[in-house]
């Protein structure tokens, strides 16, 4: 959903820049993509169209995670429906594999 949702939103692929922190412009696109997906995630739960989700992206900062929590108890006001936040974390120590990731996702 998030990365059909970047894709629509702005274009189909994306230079390693686009993901870089300093990259201003980019986080600002890449949180209004990532508040949609949320959002539309959030829907498909009050739907009950389904009861679990996983909103995987990069979540790594405290500012990150805490901006997710304010959108989630914003959608919990406008659907009525109370959402269980969780934070999964997957620590790779293995530099070549990290690098390997930005490079392959960056294609």
């Amino acid at each position: 959903m998030l990365r059909a949702d970047r894709r629509q939103h702005h274009g189909a692929s994306q230079s390693a820049d686009f993901f870089d922190p300093s990259n201003t412009a980019g986080e600002v696109a890449r949180r209004e993509v990532a508040k949609l997906a949320c959002e539309e995630m959030c829907a498909a739960l009050a739907s009950d169209a389904t009861d679990i989700a996983i909103f995987d992206a990069t979540n790594t900062t405290v500012e990150r995670r805490r901006w997710l929590k304010e959108v989630l108890v914003e959608q919990e006001a406008a659907t009525k429906v109370r959402f269980q936040l969780v934070f999964i974390e997957s620590v790779c120590g293995d530099e070549r594999v990290s690098t390997c990731r930005v490079v392959c996702h960056s294609r």
